[in-house]
């Protein structure tokens, strides 16, 4: 569903695609019922997204990133801030 402000998918409103930064990795809607980790591919002139597959191995949950794909993408989020002082405590 598209808004004034972006997409809405599961009360998150998304940045309009146009808008997305080409500096780093974001957030993104592509479709799927969850967000993507993608990046600008300067080289394709579009957005190159990581695919993640889900297998199980011993009994036990094993996700893996396994490979890229460019997409369209529908919105995008920045990256949330790393909580830097947890990560120094671990």
């Amino acid at each position: 569903m598209r808004s004034e402000a972006g997409w809405v998918v599961s009360d998150v409103i998304w940045n309009p695609p146009e808008t997305a930064p080409h500096s780093g990795p974001i957030l993104v809607d592509v479709g799927w019922p969850w967000a993507a980790l993608a990046v600008w591919n300067d080289s394709m002139q579009t957005w190159t997204v990581a695919e993640m597959q889900w297998s199980v191995y011993q009994g036990r949950g094993d996700p893996c990133w396994v490979s890229a794909s460019e997409r369209m993408i529908r919105g995008w989020l920045p990256l949330p801030t790393p909580p830097i002082g947890r990560m120094a405590r671990l």
